[in-house]
């Protein structure tokens, strides 16, 4: 009987042509002992895998029937835990914790994992991260708000409290109030200042209260009151402290300024009469 010959076909490993032998071959004569090879420890590696989760499928067949078996009196014999060392009694045969360290185990292990697939893939979660917050965007700007205001109010008391000795009161009028309050340079230097560490003069609040607390408080700073500060800004001294800086050694602009701070004309307009004491006839 006559049969139709067999055309060439290509080889699906090397991709070459070849003459079939048989409607089944799907290699060349030059790779089929590679391509047994190959499937052989495919098929073994299947094989023996499977192999191994039947027998892990059996072990903890038996021990979960080992455990019925004893029954809720006998369970398992204390042991060490592996983190505290206390004896503990454990609730299965694989548990190396006490209960009381098992969850901060728990909590290190997430933390190690993910730190290092953050590592790995820094990409990937920067892109998550900005997927989450276009999605939430709302959410993560009140959060952002909330952490801002917490840290900043945890910056200006832990500063207030420490250059005031914990009294949180103003070091030249005794003024209590909190919101009243402000940090002052008692050397008049603080534009210098602020322009050397900031480069802007107005560049002050948290920015300067991170720094103090950064270089663990330095001399050279005191809390007063905004009156007081502005006074003192102004006249290179506060006018509460006039009358004590009268009979003490001064330079000479802070000695102008006490005596324009002393004189009764000095918010009175020019050429006005206000300010000025009463006449014999009871008229300003």
């Amino acid at each position: 009987m006559w049969k139709p010959p067999r055309l060439p076909r290509v080889c699906v490993r090397c991709r070459q042509q070849y003459q079939p032998r048989s409607n089944s071959q799907r290699v060349c004569g030059s790779c089929v002992q590679p391509a047994k090879e190959e499937w052989r420890r495919a098929y073994n590696k299947r094989y023996y895998a499977r192999r191994r989760e039947d027998i892990k499928t059996r072990a903890r067949a038996r021990r979960w029937e080992q455990a019925l078996l004893a029954g809720p009196s006998q369970g398992h014999k204390p042991r060490e835990c592996n983190r505290c060392h206390q004896q503990y009694k454990p609730a299965s045969s694989n548990q190396k914790y006490c209960p009381s360290c098992r969850m901060v185990v728990q909590r290190d292990w997430r933390r190690t994992l993910g730190a290092k697939y953050r590592r790995l893939h820094p990409d990937k979660v920067k892109e998550s991260k900005r997927r989450t917050i276009e999605k939430y965007r709302e959410r993560y700007r009140t959060a952002a708000h909330e952490s801002w205001v917490r840290h900043t109010t945890e910056a200006r008391r832990t500063v207030f409290g420490h250059y005031s000795d914990g009294t949180f009161r103003c070091a030249c009028c005794g003024e209590s109030e909190y919101d009243f309050l402000t940090i002052d340079h008692v050397n008049n230097d603080g534009a210098k200042h602020r322009m050397e560490l900031f480069g802007r003069r107005d560049a002050g609040g948290v920015n300067l209260y991170r720094w103090l607390i950064k270089k663990e408080f330095p001399p050279g700073f005191a809390v007063l009151c905004m009156n007081c500060n502005f006074s003192k800004g102004k006249h290179r001294i506060c006018i509460h402290q006039a009358t004590v800086s009268r009979g003490t050694a001064c330079d000479k602009k802070s000695e102008a300024a006490l005596t324009m701070m002393s004189s009764p004309n000095r918010l009175a307009p020019k050429g006005s009469n206000l300010g000025r004491p009463d006449d014999q006839d009871g008229h300003l």
